[in-house]
């Protein structure tokens, strides 16, 4: 099964909002779309030093019908990480899910959650795509 056919027949994720951490390029996007496709909302946190990339996903995203928030910043940045999660909490109107592949930067987004006591959110690593 490829990124592609996830989610493609049922919205099994509708109503669903997740945190893509890096989710702009690469394996990145493929799990950002996927998780479009597969109906959720999603806040795509990427580096901020390559606009472009983050637009054409946003774009590919949208076309699946849901909300896309772009949240530039460096994630390996721990003070900027939850800067980000509040973002991504008021621009989806709320978050339950975050992807992050990167070790380092899935503890940073931890610890953000932590300090900001938001409990209740699934966190994803590797195994990422929706199922």
């Amino acid at each position: 099964m490829n990124a592609k056919s996830i989610g493609t027949t049922t919205r099994r994720l509708r109503g669903r909002k997740a945190l893509i951490a890096d989710g702009d390029a690469g394996l990145g996007r493929e799990i950002t779309l996927a998780y479009a496709r597969a109906g959720a909302d999603v806040a795509i946190g990427y580096r901020g030093d390559d606009p472009e990339e983050a637009e054409i996903t946003a774009a590919i995203a949208r076309a699946e019908g849901g909300i896309v928030a772009l949240l530039p910043g460096d994630l390996t940045d721990t003070g900027v990480c939850a800067d980000v999660v509040q973002r991504a909490v008021a621009q989806l109107g709320g978050l339950d899910t975050l992807v992050a592949l990167d070790g380092p930067i899935r503890l940073n987004l931890t610890r953000a959650l932590r300090r900001l006591s938001l409990g209740g959110i699934r966190i994803r690593s590797l195994a990422a795509l929706p199922r």
